[in-house]
C-alpha cells in the first residue's frame, strides 16, 4: 500500500541534498536556490492538499507553503517568503512564534489554535518538531469555532432561562453523577448548584437514602419509564411535585414546591367536611331538641311531687345532662347555620373591649390571667356578633389549656394590608397527632368537647374576610385571625 503525503514530507526533507545546518549561516543565493528546487518538488506532490503545510529548516527559515497553507495565512505578507526567518515573518513576541520556536527547541509537537490578527478567522495547526526543522499542518476551524460558540451562546440562554425559574432543574449522568443544576435545584440542597458539578449524588447528598425519592430515581433509570410523584422535602416540610425524565445521557429531573397548593387541597376538603357535618346537624338537631323538650319538662314536674322527693338529685342530674345535650345541639345548630353575614364598620378593639368583662370572669373562675394589648387599627366590615363568638371561642380554648396561674395573652395589632387579632395561651401545646386535624368537625383533645368550638372559628372567618392560623409547642399556642382590609 503506497505512503501518503504526510509521510513523504519528513522523508523528502531530510534526504534533500540541501544542508540544514548550514542554515544557521547567512543565506547565500546558492542556498535560496537549493530552497526553491525543494519548494518546486513539493509543490508537485502538494498541489491537491487540501490542508496547507509549512516547513521549517533547523534556522526556522520557511522552506516550503502549498497553495492550502498561502490561501490561510492570506493576510501575512508571503512576497519571497522561502528563505525567510520565522521573525522576519512574524514578531519573536507573537505566540506563533512563540510556540513554534518552543516546539523546535524542546521537541514538543504542539496543536494550537490561532487567530490571525485583524481577522476572523480561526486556525488550527499540528506542529511537528524534528532534528531537521518543523512541520506544520494548517486546516480552517473558523466553521467549527462559531458553530461551538453558537452552542456556547445557546446553553449559556438555556442554562439563564432554568436559573430565572423558581423551580428545581437537575441531570444526572449514567453513574449518578450531577452534570447539571440550577439555582432553584441549589434552594433545595444544602450545596450550591456549581457545587454539585460531578458529584455522585448519593454521596453528597446522602440523606436521599431510604427515601421514596431514591426509590423512583432507580426505577426511572432501570425501567426507562417517565414519573412523577408528589412527597415531602428532604430539607424542609414543603410539599414538591417532582418529575423524572430518563434519556439516553441519563435522568433529568423536574420538581415544584406545590405546598400552597396542598394547603388549599386541604381547606378544600376541611370545607367540604364542615358543609357535610352541618347538613347534618341541620337535618337532626331540630328532630332530637323537641322531645328532649318535652323530657325535661316531665322530670321538672315529676321532681317537684312530693312522692319524688327521695329522686330529686336524679332528677337534677338529668336536667343538667339534658341542658348539656342541647347546649352541644345549639352549637351544632350554630354550626351548621347558613345565615348570610350582617357586615358593618366596626373597629375589632371595640368588639374586644365589649367582651373583656365576660372573658375576666372566665379566668377568675378557673385563678388565671388574661393580658390586653390592644394597638390602634382600621375599621374593618365585619358581623360583630360572629366575631365576638369568635374570640370567646379562641379565648375559652386558651384558658381550659393552662393551668391555675398562667396568662392568657389577647393581642390586636396591623400588620401590612392585615389586622390581626393574636390570642395567645401558656399551656402544653396541640398534641402532633391532631394538628393536621385542627378545624375538622368533632376533632377535640378536651374530655367533655364538641369538637366544632374551632370549626365555627373556621367558618367565621371564612365569612368575614379573614384567615386562620396557628403556631404551637411546648410553650403555648398561639392563633392568629387575619382580617384583610380591602
Amino acid at each position: 500500500m503506497g505512503r501518503n503525503n504526510k509521510e513523504l514530507v519528513p522523508e523528502m526533507v531530510q534526504k534533500s541534498n540541501f544542508d540544514t545546518e548550514k542554515q544557521k549561516e547567512p543565506l547565500t543565493e546558492a542556498s535560496l536556490a537549493e530552497m526553491l528546487k525543494l519548494n518546486n518538488k513539493l509543490n508537485t506532490i502538494m498541489k491537491d492538499m487540501t490542508e496547507g503545510l509549512i516547513i521549517l529548516n533547523s534556522g526556522l527559515r520557511f522552506l516550503y507553503l502549498n497553495h492550502a497553507a498561502k490561501l490561510l495565512l492570506h493576510p501575512v505578507n508571503l512576497e519571497s517568503i522561502i528563505g525567510k526567518e520565522l521573525g522576519e515573518i512574524f514578531p519573536p513576541e507573537s505566540l506563533l512564534y512563540q510556540t513554534l520556536y518552543k516546539s523546535y527547541t524542546k521537541q514538543l509537537a504542539v496543536r494550537l489554535e490561532y487567530n490571525p490578527v485583524h481577522t476572523d478567522q480561526f486556525l488550527e495547526m499540528d506542529i511537528y518538531p524534528h532534528k531537521g526543522g518543523l512541520l506544520v499542518y494548517l486546516r480552517d476551524i473558523t466553521n467549527r469555532k462559531s458553530y461551538v460558540k453558537r452552542e456556547q451562546n445557546n446553553y449559556s440562554r438555556l442554562v439563564d432561562v432554568l436559573d430565572r425559574i423558581s423551580d428545581g432543574f437537575y441531570a444526572l449522568d449514567h453513574d449518578w453523577r450531577f452534570v447539571f443544576a440550577n439555582k432553584g435545584a441549589g434552594e433545595f440542597f444544602p450545596r450550591i448548584p456549581g457545587d454539585l458539578i460531578g458529584k455522585v449524588i448519593w454521596k453528597v447528598i446522602p440523606q436521599i437514602a431510604g427515601t421514596v425519592l431514591e426509590e423512583k430515581l432507580i426505577k426511572a433509570k432501570q425501567e426507562k419509564i417517565y414519573l412523577k410523584f408528589e412527597t415531602k422535602g428532604l430539607f424542609q416540610e414543603n410539599w414538591f411535585e417532582k418529575h423524572i425524565f430518563p434519556s439516553e445521557n441519563g435522568l433529568t429531573v423536574y420538581f415544584k414546591d406545590i405546598s400552597e397548593r396542598k394547603r388549599l387541597e386541604w381547606e378544600i376538603s376541611r370545607l367540604d367536611r364542615l358543609n357535610s357535618v352541618g347538613e347534618m346537624a341541620a337535618c337532626i338537631g331540630h328532630e332530637i331538641r323537641n322531645p328532649m323538650t318535652t323530657v325535661r319538662g316531665f322530670l321538672q314536674i315529676l321532681g317537684e311531687k312530693e312522692e319524688c322527693l327521695k329522686y330529686r338529685e336524679s332528677f337534677t342530674l338529668m336536667i343538667e345532662e339534658l341542658d348539656r345535650c342541647n347546649s352541644i345541639i345549639t352549637e351544632f345548630l350554630s354550626f351548621a347555620g347558613k345565615k348570610d353575614t350582617n357586615p358593618e364598620l366596626v373597629n375589632l378593639n371595640a368588639i374586644v373591649e365589649a367582651i373583656r368583662p365576660l372573658i375576666l370572669a372566665d379566668a377568675v373562675i378557673d385563678d388565671k390571667n388574661v393580658i390586653f394589648e390592644l394597638d390602634p387599627v382600621p375599621d374593618l366590615l365585619l358581623d360583630r356578633n360572629e366575631i365576638r363568638q369568635l374570640i370567646l371561642n379562641l379565648t375559652r380554648n386558651g384558658l381550659e389549656a393552662m393551668s391555675a396561674g398562667a396568662t392568657l395573652l389577647i393581642r390586636t395589632y396591623w400588620e401590612g394590608n392585615e389586622v390581626v387579632l393574636l390570642v395567645k395561651d401558656q399551656g402544653s401545646g396541640i398534641d402532633a397527632s391532631v394538628i393536621e386535624k385542627i378545624g375538622t368537625p368533632f376533632v377535640t383533645t378536651k374530655e367533655k368537647g364538641t369538637g366544632l368550638g374551632l370549626p365555627v372559628c373556621y367558618r367565621i372567618a371564612d365569612k368575614n374576610n379573614a384567615a386562620i392560623s396557628f403556631e404551637t409547642g411546648s410553650t403555648g399556642t398561639t392563633f392568629f385571625v387575619r382580617f384583610s382590609k380591602k
